[in-house]
Formats: structure tokens, sequence, C-alpha cells
């Protein structure tokens, strides 16, 4: 069997029971063809160029093989196993008598807007894979309209912070990636001329790839477009500010870290894909760091990290780093204190404890961290005064209800006094 019958022999079994896809109100009557993996390769590699695009609903419908009638239909890999490495919806024309189908249909503007809008109204759902598909079908017709590229690009975008939030699979975030970097600079070259933010994302994508040049040329671009407006030249001045600081690096690194680290109401999370985003993470921001000493703010969400994974010492570090930079911060002494304390460092501990309750003196929490390590450091009778102190500022902190007996009973020689605090939060 030659290429043209295979097919002619697939299209000849498409009916209007094909694939139940997304349509919108004006098609809800067009036959749909289901395809497999082959046939997206074939039509990916046979698609015809802009100047051979195919009849639109309103031009002859006669097929230039044997003069039979058209009829629209939709070809698609939805609904199948293809869909996921192989996404394509591209309407089309096939023959009523020979079955000879032809690609792409062009969609008129009224048919290009509809589609838009509903792409766009599913991605605002977070429908992600409604939303491809109905842009899928804009930029297989219109294929240098920029519109469409670009919301197909934004569509890529979302998927990969999906999942970076999620399984973080390595071919998948790299597949995500270029396919939204593919869609964007077709974007970037056509028709209507971008908006400024279209080279933006294309910059921040090729900041992840390390392509530093590429990525300050998009921004370039993005300058010289000719609507411009003040506020826009502004956040492309800070744009190239992030790109020459990697903050790529703070943001990813920082999301990972934060989805997965001790909360006052959040213990950490250990499954291995919590483990596996905190080192990647970790990664990052180490990295951040190196490029912006003074960065306070990434040295305590390293802090954070390495305290997810228990690794004390190399938490203590950063949280120390973070408080030479800024001692002022009431989250960062509470941090490195709470971590000198299971460092055994109590001494040190409470005088950092001591000086964050200056600036917050009504701090219950802090109040009552203070009033640990003074017991820790074996100082009951500050630790007693401490933590009733505590108890009268927010009688209804549990935490504290506790610590307060175990402090008497320590004080009153009921029982020993605790060793040591564990990272996890527990005594023993």
């Amino acid at each position: 069997m030659g290429l043209f019958d295979w097919w002619r022999s697939l299209f000849g079994k498409a009916t209007t029971r094909g694939p139940v896809v997304p349509k919108t109100g004006t098609d809800a009557d067009i036959p749909t063809i289901g395809i497999d993996r082959q046939g997206a390769t074939w039509l990916e590699i046979h698609q015809p160029g802009r100047s051979e695009r195919g009849r639109s609903r309103e031009e002859d419908h006669t097929c230039k093989k044997c003069g039979g009638t058209l009829e629209p239909v939709l070809l698609t890999t939805w609904g199948g196993p293809a869909w996921t490495d192989a996404p394509v919806a591209v309407d089309g024309w096939r023959c009523v008598r020979c079955l000879n189908v032809t690609t792409p249909a062009f969609l008129t503007p009224a048919q290009v807007h509809t589609l838009c809008e509903q792409g766009a109204h599913a991605g605002r759902a977070g429908r992600l894979d409604e939303a491809e598909f109905f842009f899928r079908r804009v930029s297989a017709s219109w294929t240098e309209y920029s519109v469409a590229r670009m919301q197909l690009g934004s569509v890529y975008l979302d998927r990969i912070r999906e999942e970076e939030q999620g399984e973080r699979r390595p071919p998948v975030l790299a597949r995500y990636e270029a396919i939204a970097l593919n869609e964007l600079l077709a974007a970037s070259s056509g028709e209507p001329p971008p908006i400024p933010w279209v080279h933006q994302k294309i910059a921040r994508i090729l900041m992840f790839r390390g392509e530093m040049a590429q990525a300050r040329r998009h921004l370039g671009n993005a300058r010289r477009h000719p609507d411009l407006t003040e506020a826009e030249r502004e956040e492309l001045d800070q744009m190239e500010a992030y790109i020459a600081r990697r903050g790529d690096l703070y943001d990813r690194g920082g999301e990972l870290i934060s989805q997965h680290m001790r909360l006052l109401d959040r213990p950490c999370s250990n499954s291995p894909n919590a483990t596996a985003a905190l080192h990647a993470g970790i990664e990052m921001l180490e990295a951040f760091a190196a490029l912006n000493p003074t960065h306070w703010q990434s040295r305590w969400l390293l802090g954070k990290g390495h305290q997810a994974l228990e690794r004390t010492g190399e938490a203590r570090k950063w949280f120390a780093d973070c408080w030479s930079l800024e001692p002022e911060d009431v989250n960062v002494g509470r941090e490195y204190g709470e971590t000198l304390l299971v460092a055994e460092e109590y001494d040190a501990a409470v005088a950092v404890l001591r000086q964050t309750l200056d600036k917050k003196p009504e701090d219950a929490g802090l109040m009552g961290n203070l009033a640990l390590g003074l017991l820790l450091a074996g100082a009951d009778a500050e630790a007693l005064s401490t933590i009733h102190r505590a108890r009268a500022v927010d009688p209804r902190d549990p935490i504290n209800q506790t610590l307060e007996g175990l402090i008497e009973a320590v004080h009153a020689g009921k029982r020993p006094r605790p060793r040591r605090l564990l990272p996890g939060g527990a005594l023993e």
C-alpha cells in the first residue's frame, strides 16, 4: 500500500463518531477524524505552508482530484494516547466521493476569534488540554498569527509550572520548555507584531537554559516595540536587572523550597517528590547566593530548605549568614535561634532569641523559644518566668501550654531536664 493509499484509507474510516472533542457552538456538526501518532507525524511533515492554505468555508467546495463535494472535517489526536506526546488539532476538507483529505482549511476571522476566546476561557479555568486544542486549530490554519502562537506558548509555560510543582520529570520539563520556546519564537516574528510580553517570556526561557546573550537580545527586541509604554519600558529595565542577577534561580528555587519547608502550622513534607524538589531548590538558590552575596532572603530560604532535610549544620550556616546581613528581621532571628538550639549551641541561641524578642516584645512564640533555650541552658528560674509571661500574652497557645508544664516539672525536680531539641521539634 502506497503512502497516499494508506492516508486515504485512514481518513476513509472517519465518521462523525470520532473522538468527542471540545467544539464551539458554530462547528458542532463537523465530523471528527481521530488520528494516531503516525498520522500526526505525517501531518507535521506534509503540512502545507501559508501560501498553500486550504479552502475556507466561503470558497469553492469542489475536490481538485475528482470534482466531488468537499465537507469540513477536524483531524486530531485528542482523546487518544498520542495527544500527550503529539497534540494535533487541524481543520481540513474531505471529498465525499474519493475521500481525499486536504489540510489545513483556512478558518475565517470570525472562527479564529471564537476559537481564541474559547481557548482563553479554558486556559483561565486551568483546562490546559482544552485550551491547547483550540489554539492548535487556529495556529494550524493561521500559521503566522502571533496571538494563537503566543497563547500556545502560554499554555506550555503553565504546564512547566504544574510539572515543577508536581513530579518534576526532566524529559517532560525539557519537552514543555522546547514547545513553549518554539511557539513564542513563532509569535515573535508573526503578525500582528507581538506585545513586549512575548520577548520577555522568551528571554526568561533562554535564561533557564543559560543563554544570557540571546535573552538580552530578545529584551532588546521588546524595547524596540513601536507601542511600548513608559511602564513597559520600566518593566524591561527591571527584567534586564533580573537577568544580570539571575533572578530566575531565586524564583524557581524559592518556589520549590516554599512548598515543602516547615511553617508554624505545617510540618515538613518528607515524600520522595518533596525531597527531590528541596534538593533542586537548594541547588538553584546556592548558585543565586554566590552571585548575590548581600541577598539575605535567598539565605533564609536556603536555611529553611536544609532545615526541611534535617541538615542542621547547613541550615545553621545559612541562617548565620542571613543574620549577619539582616539582624533586624524577626523571622531571621526566630529561625536562627531555633537552629542554634537544635545544634545544641544554647548560649548562642539564647543571645539571638533575646535580641529578636527585643524587636517584638509581645510575640508569645518568641518568648516560648527563649524559655526553651533557657531551660536547655540550665537557667530554670528565668525559663519559668519567661514562659509565664508568654502564657499571659497568649493563653491559648497549645505549644507554650505544654512547654509551661515541662518547665515547671523540671524546675520542681519532678522530671529530668531534656537533653536536646531534635530537628523536627521534639525534645529528647
